[in-house]
């Protein structure tokens, strides 16, 4: 009889610890984190990063999301966008004749939890990682992330890299 009343009073003080758990609440805009590029010798390399959506709108739906603020050619028809900089004598600056290459349209992300929030890693390919004319060696990209209610992440830079020989 001890046993049950023990086994009860730990089952009742386990749903009530558990239930009253409050659960991790994020802000609607996307959050990006721990952006790394990896280079390859051949001019091309990949970005990753990861990210957290509280309000889980990421993405374009590549047939629904056509038309409008979402046209493929407008302002925000894509909703990765990239930015590559170079060190030029100690200081970083971005080298805007190779970002229109840098422009990504993610396609849409669902949740599959309880809650919207959106959690996970994008990779992407960089057909032409680096400005290989240049005569600068390091270089690093910044990343921002919207979403279809065109909240826009901060923008958060990689590692710092030396292009390859």
């Amino acid at each position: 009889m001890n046993c049950i009343k023990a086994f009860t009073l730990l089952a009742v003080f386990t749903v009530a610890t558990f239930s009253c758990t409050k659960r991790e609440e994020f802000p609607p805009q996307p959050i990006v984190k721990n952006v790394f590029v990896q280079l390859n010798t051949d001019l091309s390399g990949s970005l990753s990063l990861d990210f957290t959506d509280g309000d889980g709108n990421l993405g374009l739906n590549s047939t629904t999301d056509t038309s409008g603020v979402f046209h493929p050619d407008s302002v925000n028809g894509n909703n990765l966008l990239l930015g590559y900089f170079e060190s030029k004598n100690g200081v970083w600056v971005r080298d805007t004749s190779v970002e229109e290459t840098f422009k990504y349209r993610i396609d849409r992300l669902e949740s599959r939890g309880k809650n919207d929030v959106l959690q996970g890693t994008i990779t992407v390919a960089l057909p032409i990682a680096y400005n290989f004319s240049s005569p600068f060696d390091t270089i690093r990209y910044s990343a921002i992330l919207i979403d279809r209610s065109l909240n826009r992440s901060e923008e958060v830079f990689s590692q710092i890299l030396v292009k390859p020989n």
